[in-house]
């Protein structure tokens, strides 16, 4: 259990190609009334990687981009341990807003 989150960091980066030494990885979360966001806050400390939720994101000339305090940033790999209902906003669910339009 110890190596997990240090594992998954190393296949999540291993999905980026070679040439780029550290792409910006983040894990999507609900929020903190799912039940699941423990375990996304608990594999983000080990990682020193992003939480973010729907609400930071948005799709910008075809890449998504993390809100930060220093503006927008670009995210290479995001890890998304949620299901497709949960982070996919669709036109007829407006209410989902822990999904990224776009």
């Amino acid at each position: 259990m110890d190596e997990y989150p240090s594992r998954l960091l190393a296949t999540l980066r291993s999905l980026f190609p070679a040439a780029m030494e550290s792409p910006k990885v983040a894990v999507l979360t609900p929020g903190i009334f799912n039940s699941a966001c423990y375990e996304h806050t608990f594999l983000t400390q080990p990682m020193g990687v992003e939480l973010v939720e729907g609400h930071d994101l948005v799709a910008a000339n075809g890449r998504i981009m993390m809100r930060t305090t220093k503006g927008f940033e670009p995210v290479d790999v995001l890890y998304r341990g949620i299901g497709d209902d949960f982070s996919i906003r669709k036109s007829f669910a407006p209410n989902r807003f822990w999904a990224c339009p776009g």
